[in-house]
């Protein structure tokens, strides 16, 4: 019989959720886990891959971050 781990992280920053991730798939694709699933919330984020370029935005960044908008650069592909 096969288990899976749930962890509901609660609302947590992006990035801080992205490292969660990684870690777990480390440790999952050398086999020292089981199957696991992350439950998280992420404040306001926009999430730039990558190929995306800044001048994607269509709002500036520092306007973004006043409306408490987060932009982080991912390793993810795609665009905005």
């Amino acid at each position: 019989m096969r288990t899976l781990t749930i962890y509901h992280l609660g609302r947590m920053d992006y990035t801080a959720a992205w490292n969660w991730q990684r870690r777990i798939a480390s440790q999952r694709s050398a086999g020292k886990i089981g199957d696991t699933l992350l439950l998280v919330e992420h404040p306001p984020t926009i999430t730039l891959g990558s190929k995306a370029h800044p001048d994607h935005l269509l709002v500036p960044v520092e306007q973004l971050a006043m409306q408490g908008v987060t932009v982080v650069r991912c390793d993810r592909g795609g665009g905005v």
